[in-house]
């Protein structure tokens, strides 16, 4: 192990707010992404091949913050407060791996929808159910590689004490460290890659289609488009989702991200003040994942009112306009 860790930390206040303001967070990502798998194992209509990867995305926040709140919870039974120190080498350790994993799961489920989208509307290609089940298999093996790849490899990166309460050093030259940060590197940095590739071609492509489409209609070469225009509209809208997925996931991780790299390859330790906000983002991005997929499709919002028991949206008064307008 190369990785040698600070026995003992003593909280300071400004670091015990921050583990209060993580626990309040991650209590509430527990809460939304419990309620939204919830959703997709009651109701028959979500379990479609794309909501696939959409709970392979809900299982990775929630094992995040249900993971990250079980050692809050821990360091709180064992009075933690300003003054007290806390935390060990097992949970220094725990803290690492399970960041570690769950940040290549949700990645690598994110990377999985940008490729379902991919095929279906750039290619024209419905992925089956085992192909896109053979997506999920392959995001979670990848995270768990990654996480034990970490822990084997002697550590996560440099732990600060501001928010994960865990000093260490980080050497970084050693041959199997190398091999860890160019894999990590290639996860975070391909990932971006492909998100950018995925959604600038399906922005082209329905561009091109449109004006194909448009060109047509003015020559009279098309009568009846509606079914097809619908199809072809609600998979764009699936693309939608997926990429507001993908921004709201590299807003959050930025910070994390940023120095995780700068850590891991310059072998120093990134100023605290970048490791409480890189925490506390990721931990807001496991959070409000489900509540921006709630809003972005109608079936998962419909599936929510009916399992609250809330009324339907009552429909505007069409009546009422045209009575004004005569």
């Amino acid at each position: 192990m190369t990785m040698n860790y600070t026995l003992g930390f003593e909280y300071t206040s400004w670091s015990f707010y921050v583990e209060v303001i993580l626990s309040v967070i991650q209590v509430f990502g527990v809460i939304f992404n419990g309620f939204a798998l919830i959703l997709y194992c009651n109701y028959r209509e979500l379990r479609t091949r794309p909501n696939y990867l959409t709970a392979s995305l809900i299982v990775a926040d929630l094992l995040f913050c249900a993971g990250c709140l079980v050692i809050h919870i821990f360091n709180f039974t064992a009075g933690a407060a300003p003054g007290v120190s806390g935390w060990d080498n097992i949970k220094c350790q725990f803290i690492g791996v399970w960041i570690m994993t769950t940040d290549a799961s949700e990645l690598g489920s994110l990377a999985a929808m940008a490729a379902e989208r991919w095929f279906t509307i750039v290619k024209g290609i419905t992925l089956s159910k085992w192909q896109v089940l053979s997506l999920v298999a392959g995001v979670w093996l990848w995270g768990g590689f990654m996480g034990g790849l970490q822990y084997s490899f002697g550590g996560h990166y440099v732990l600060q004490a501001s928010a994960s309460y865990c000093v260490g050093q980080w050497h970084g030259h050693e041959a199997k460290q190398l091999i860890f940060t160019l894999l990590t590197f290639v996860t975070i940095v391909g990932s971006y890659i492909w998100f950018v590739y995925v959604y600038w071609s399906i922005y082209r492509h329905v561009k091109f289609v449109h004006a194909r489409m448009k060109s047509a209609l003015d020559n009279g070469g098309l009568s009846d488009t509606t079914v097809s225009t619908d199809e072809r509209d609600f998979q764009i809208r699936l693309a939608i989702k997926s990429a507001i997925l993908v921004g709201v996931f590299t807003i959050c991780w930025s910070p994390e991200h940023m120095y995780f790299l700068y850590e891991m390859i310059s072998g120093r330790p990134a100023p605290a003040w970048l490791d409480s906000i890189g925490v506390i983002m990721l931990v807001l991005n496991a959070a409000v994942d489900p509540l921006v997929i709630l809003m972005l499709d109608s079936r998962w919002k419909t599936a929510s009112r009916s399992l609250l028991r809330l009324p339907e949206p009552t429909p505007r008064d069409v009546n009422r306009k045209s009575s004004k307008s005569g």
